[in-house]
Parts: C-alpha cells; sequence; structure tokens
C-alpha cells in the first residue's frame, strides 16, 4: 500500500511539472515569429538537394526548380503556410554555438529555409530546423538568422521539408466523370482496342467496335474509375531523365458526352528515386504525358499539364496497360 502511495505522489508531482512548464512556456515565453505576417515564398533544399522555391503569386501557389515551375498542390502548401504562421518559440536552450551538433543544428545535420513575407516590404528570415523534441510530436530545436541562439520551437519541424518536390506539386493528370464517357480505344504496340457506349434495352452497355459484342460492364466501369482522379506519383524533370529518349508502350483516347477528348501516353518503364518514407532507393517508373484534343467541357474538371511528364509506379501501368484487353 506505500508502494502504491509513494507512486501516486510520484506521478501527481511529474504531472504538476509538466503542467507547470506547458503553461509557462505557452503564456509566458511564448513568441510567434510570423504571426499576422503574409508568407509569401519559401526557400529550402528538398531530400534530392534540389533547390526548391514554394511561392504565392495572385492567391495561388506554384512550386519551382530549376527546371521550371509547376502548380502547387494547395492544401499542401496552405497548410504549409499556416503551420509556419503558428510556429512559436518556446525556451531558450543555449547561447553556445559549440552547442548545435548536440541538436542537429550544424552545417550538414540542419534542414535550412527561407521564410519571406510582408505586404509592401517583403523581408525575410532564416531558419535552421534540428532534432525534434520536448514534449509533443510537432516541437524540435531551431536557430534563426545568424544568431547564436538555440530554441525549442513548436508548430513545425523539419520534416514538413524532407520531401521530394514534386510532393508540394499538383500531380492530378486528369479528374473527371467516368459515366460521361463514351468511347475508349486504346493501342498497345501494334493492337488496337476500341469500345463504345451504347444504350440497349434502357440499359447501358459497352461494346467491342472491332467485334460489335457486349463486354462486361463491370470491367470498363472498374477501368474507367482511374480516370475519376489520376494522380501521378511523381513529376519527371528534364534535368533527371532524357525525355526524348522515352519509348511509347501505350495510347489511350477517352471521348467523352460533351465532346471533350484527351489522349494519354504511357511509355515504358525508366528507374526513378522513390520517397524516403517508402524505403526503397528506386522503383521502376512509367511517364505519363496527357493532352487535351478539344475545348474541355464540363465532364472534365481537371486535365494535366501537357508540358509535363508525369510518372506511375508500375503496378499502377500494368492496370493501364492490361484492363483493356481483357473487357
Amino acid at each position: 500500500m506505500k508502494k502504491l502511495l509513494s507512486w501516486i505522489v510520484i506521478i501527481l508531482i511529474l504531472v504538476f511539472v509538466l503542467a507547470i512548464r506547458i503553461l509557462v512556456r505557452t503564456y509566458s515565453r511564448t513568441k510567434f515569429l510570423f504571426k499576422g505576417q503574409n508568407v509569401v515564398k519559401i526557400e529550402f533544399k528538398d531530400v534530392d538537394n534540389k533547390d526548391v522555391v514554394i511561392k504565392k503569386e495572385t492567391d495561388k501557389w506554384f512550386v519551382s526548380t530549376s527546371a521550371g515551375t509547376y502548380p502547387a498542390d494547395e492544401q499542401k502548401c496552405k497548410t504549409l503556410n499556416e503551420k509556419l504562421v503558428k510556429l512559436e518559440l518556446l525556451d531558450l536552450v543555449s547561447k553556445q554555438p559549440s552547442s548545435y551538433e548536440d541538436y542537429q543544428l550544424g552545417e550538414h545535420s540542419t534542414t535550412k529555409i527561407k521564410v519571406y513575407f510582408g505586404k509592401n516590404k517583403i523581408q525575410y528570415k532564416t531558419l535552421w530546423f534540428g532534432k525534434t523534441g520536448g514534449f509533443t510530436y510537432n516541437e524540435c530545436y531551431i536557430r534563426i538568422d545568424e544568431k547564436p541562439y538555440v530554441y525549442l520551437s513548436k508548430g513545425i519541424t523539419a520534416e514538413e521539408f524532407k520531401k521530394n518536390f514534386y510532393e508540394y506539386c499538383n500531380r492530378t493528370i486528369l479528374k473527371s466523370d467516368r459515366k460521361k464517357i463514351n468511347y475508349i480505344s486504346v493501342k498497345v504496340g501494334n493492337k488496337l482496342y476500341e469500345y463504345k457506349k451504347e444504350l440497349k434495352d434502357s440499359a447501358t452497355t459497352w461494346v467491342n467496335i472491332k467485334t460489335l459484342k457486349q463486354v462486361n460492364f463491370n470491367k470498363v466501369d472498374g477501368y474507367l474509375r482511374f480516370y475519376d482522379e489520376f494522380i501521378g506519383d511523381i513529376i519527371i524533370e528534364p534535368t533527371d531523365y532524357d525525355l526524348t529518349k522515352l519509348s511509347l508502350v501505350v495510347e489511350t483516347n477517352l471521348k467523352y458526352d460533351d465532346g471533350t477528348e484527351v489522349v494519354l501516353y504511357f511509355y515504358d518503364k525508366i528507374p526513378a528515386k522513390m520517397p524516403e518514407q517508402w524505403g526503397a532507393d528506386v522503383s521502376i517508373t512509367y511517364p505519363v504525358k496527357i493532352k487535351c484534343l478539344s475545348s474541355k467541357g464540363p465532364s472534365v474538371e481537371i486535365v494535366g499539364d501537357e508540358k509535363l511528364v508525369y510518372g506511375i509506379y508500375d503496378f499502377r501501368a500494368k492496370d493501364f496497360k492490361e484492363m483493356p484487353t481483357q473487357f
């Protein structure tokens, strides 16, 4: 009984100390770096050491590398911006540069970013993010500008910037209403497979144009689900691969009730780095390009930039290649 009581007392003391520490940090020593500021640009290096710029222009976000500028994933960039605005300095833990390595804030262990903010007069702060620490998952150690101070901060960690550049980009290749698709053609090598939608006995069917026979509706519908929202796994830049040497393996044409027509080109596999969190270095990636052959009607919400080369992993490419041949 005495031992149990001792443990209860110890736990209560720890809870009390933790509560006091949190209250002091939250209300007495908190400093928001960008509170009330308009963050307009963020510069950093991604996991492949590429220079990346996330920039806001006329209420839209864009992602730039040395190879080009891409439409951003608006929600991801908005969330990133919100986390920066909420960034708090909690504790001053060191004033000595000699302590940098202890907090992963040395030249080779830190994650360095520049945050540009303001309206009429744009200014910036340089932030060095170190290892995570503190009491919650979103706390880490940071440095600010050239000052020697090390702070424990809350709100955002280095993990937000340890990604490939394309993870901040909009990678939607096609977003459309599959129920409005009335024609499919898929060319695999030298073989062409064509299907059209027909209404027979008040029921919607799909017909093989060559044989004039009905095909499995559910298989066609399952295939067309890909185009409800077809998102690329990566974006392939010309600085990474010689994109002039791609070899076409599948060409798919989709026609919609409103006259919209798009064509997708699937190229032969190339090796590409995988995102760090997948736990592997290289995956086989199939490049994909898209082109709208007509004016875009209401059946199609998004058609990706035809200048971009997206990439999808091999297990996905297999479905795009094989499913239309098995209807």
